[in-house]
């Protein structure tokens, strides 16, 4: 089986149409918790517009310094163990931090790929809770 190309622009036009507080639901229709936060990437379709993207997406970059995006995703993943690479992919593609609800449950990230889609229903995931990023 062979994929087709996946427009990223796509993926990410998603995120806008959801809101904070939303329900989330994974593939099985499970709740997995609610969007505490959002952050549209780096490479979103605004930035890109006006130059102000990353260079290519291909490969991913290091954040710059002294910067509020890094101030932001180092405040949501100060003390985790998360590689680099996986840090900079959400920071370039966008996610949505979901708060399980639960007292003692990470809290997770989904990226915009992982999202079917956003109704008034809820969110909906392409996978299983299991398969999410959790710091």
């Amino acid at each position: 089986m062979t994929m087709g190309h996946v427009d990223p622009n796509q993926n990410r036009s998603v995120l806008r149409r959801i809101t904070t507080g939303m329900t989330v639901y994974d593939v099985n229709g499970d709740k997995v918790g609610t969007v505490e936060d959002l952050y549209f990437g780096a490479d979103a379709d605004d930035p890109q517009a006006y130059g102000t993207g990353a260079a290519t997406t291909g490969m991913p970059r290091t954040t710059a310094t002294n910067g509020l995006v890094e101030d932001v995703i180092r405040g949501l993943f100060a003390d985790d163990n998360m590689p680099e690479t996986l840090r900079n992919r959400l920071l370039n593609e966008g996610f949505i931090q979901i708060e399980p609800g639960t007292l003692f449950g990470a809290d997770m990230f989904a990226t915009p790929d992982q999202i079917v889609g956003a109704s008034s229903d809820g969110v909906r995931l392409n996978v299983d809770a299991k398969a999410l990023v959790r710091a």
